[in-house]
């Protein structure tokens, strides 16, 4: 189990197994530390392609996958990077960024069914103003506003001329009682309005069925159009949000859990004491250091020319031995 705690937080096995059960037993907190995001996303990019976007079987696998290795990869990151103010600075910007992306996503996961009614009454809501937007355009090439106020003024006017026909059978018009040659005159000219105004009418009930029907399109083409995605999903979500107090609890309780999730792998990095594994790693780095200061350095045997060319040792050593002559 410790070579695989091992794999997990980066360490060397050979150096670990020889340390003390501290050391060990802070391996096997770092490595579970981590691995509890990655199995929380690996379950929630499961569910949200699973459950809520409805992909298949494979591909929710596969996406499930996906985000766990990218998550083990970024907190591996964090657990294998030095502790300098600039990293811990990017340790925790990156943090937040993956707890509000985790919160985001076990929120689709929590409240689908919530969501799932708000989207449906953001489709609705889309596919209305669409369709008004379609019929003010018909009002308008059609001028259905004028031609009502038209409709209107012809009733209008048909009435005061059955007025006028009702006074001149009373004899209040031009003084004969009964129906009169005057009488029928009027009564034409309400006959003839009446025809009018019913051929008017019924072009005008035509315009507006003609109109239904391209409201009626419009709306269905829209609510085809009103694609269920991600993003709509995430604006239904923060419509329900700011809009209720129980659910915007709920949601800051469960981005409050991503959160602490997250941030585990950082605070075991940064608020654990120090090994002697991690002292060991440090001291090497030291006596690494200091050798490479000395092979850097004016006393550095690399400056020697007899340690870059081993022959110019040879022959300086034959210049040196005494030759007879007689040899």
């Amino acid at each position: 189990m410790l070579k695989f705690y091992c794999f997990v937080t980066g360490d060397l096995y050979s150096m670990v197994v020889e340390d003390t059960p501290k050391s060990k037993k802070k391996i096997a907190l770092m490595a579970n530390a981590l691995l509890i995001p990655v199995l929380a996303w690996a379950i929630n990019g499961f569910l949200l392609t699973k459950n809520v976007l409805g992909a298949s079987m494979l591909v929710s696998l596969f996406t499930s996958f996906i985000c766990a290795f990218i998550i083990f990869l970024i907190e591996r990151i964090i657990v294998m990077s030095s502790t300098n103010s600039e990293m811990k600075r990017f340790r925790i910007i990156l943090g937040v960024c993956v707890a509000l992306l985790g919160a985001l996503a076990l929120d689709e996961v929590v409240f689908k069914k919530d969501i799932d009614h708000q989207v449906n009454l953001n489709k609705a809501k889309y596919a209305h103003e669409e369709a008004k937007k379609v019929g003010l355009e018909f009002d308008g090439t059609n001028e259905i506003s004028a031609r009502r106020q038209s409709l209107n003024q012809a009733k209008h006017d048909i009435g005061v001329s059955e007025q006028i026909a009702i006074a001149e059978m009373d004899g209040k018009g031009s003084g004969v009682k009964g129906v009169g040659v005057i009488t029928r005159t009027k009564l034409d000219i309400v006959s003839n309005k009446t025809v009018a105004m019913k051929r008017e009418q019924q072009f005008y009930d035509s315009l507006i069925l003609e109109k239904d029907s391209i409201m009626t399109s419009a709306k269905e083409r829209a609510m085809a159009e009103y694609q269920d995605g991600l993003m709509i999903r995430v604006k239904a979500l923060f419509q329900l949000v700011f809009s209720d107090w129980g659910m915007g609890i709920a949601y800051l309780i469960l981005t409050v859990l991503m959160f602490c999730i997250e941030f585990i792998v950082v605070l075991v990095k940064s608020k654990t004491s120090e090994t002697n594994y991690d002292r060991r790693i440090k001291l090497i780095e030291k006596i690494g250091q200091r050798r490479m200061d000395i092979l850097e350095g004016k006393d550095s045997p690399l400056n020697d020319s007899r340690y870059c060319l081993p022959h110019m040792l040879a022959a300086r050593s034959d210049i040196n031995t005494n030759h007879s002559v007689f040899k």
